[in-house]
């Protein structure tokens, strides 16, 4: 089992006495992390986004939920209700969090039907295919097609500059490798 604090807490980490078994996960590449996961477990993250789009299983424990949303908290509480619209189980005590946990883990880890139609619902398009369709939205503005290339190829460098794996000249060899199709 990992834990991945928020970077905000990456300082108070010695500090934490983790049981046998876990492990603390400072500094990571979350693509690595998110690919490997076989549910996750945390309380308001955004990135569960993320890992609602690969399909991955969630459960949310948020034990502080009155706190967090009463106002003292740097958090603003927007459009998205997690009963009504999150990924996965919403759990406030721990003692239902581990249940969840241990009723995900026996089922293998499959994601609930419920989540699943609410993950489908909320991405319109999960078909890898993003960038050709972003390529072919910056051609109908009349922006010609190796300038819309580029830009996206700037775009994508932006992206891969906080990676540990990728260089910005993989990106280069990628781009110019690889022939610009046409949309379906």
């Amino acid at each position: 089992m990992i834990f991945i604090p928020h970077p905000n807490m990456n300082a108070v980490c010695d500090f934490i006495d983790t049981p046998s078994g876990v492990s603390i996960c400072e500094s990571f590449d979350y693509s690595d992390i998110f690919a490997k996961a076989n549910l996750v477990v945390t309380d308001y993250s955004s990135t569960v986004f993320d890992l609602a789009y690969l399909g991955k299983p969630v459960i949310y424990a948020q034990f502080d939920k009155d706190e967090f949303f009463s106002g003292a908290h740097t958090y603003k509480k927007g459009y998205f209700d997690y009963d009504e619209n999150g990924f996965g189980e919403v759990t406030y005590t721990l003692d239902d969090t581990v249940c969840e946990i241990i009723k995900c883990i026996e089922g293998g880890c499959v994601l609930d039907e419920k989540y699943r139609a609410r993950i489908d619902t909320f991405f319109a398009y999960r078909d890898r295919e993003n960038s050709l369709r972003t390529l072919e939205k910056i051609k109908q503005l009349g922006i010609p097609e190796e300038e819309a290339f580029n830009i996206l190829n700037q775009y994508a460098k932006k992206i891969v500059k906080k990676s540990k794996k990728t260089s910005c000249d993989d990106i280069d060899n990628i781009a110019t490798s690889a022939p610009l199709r046409e949309a379906d």
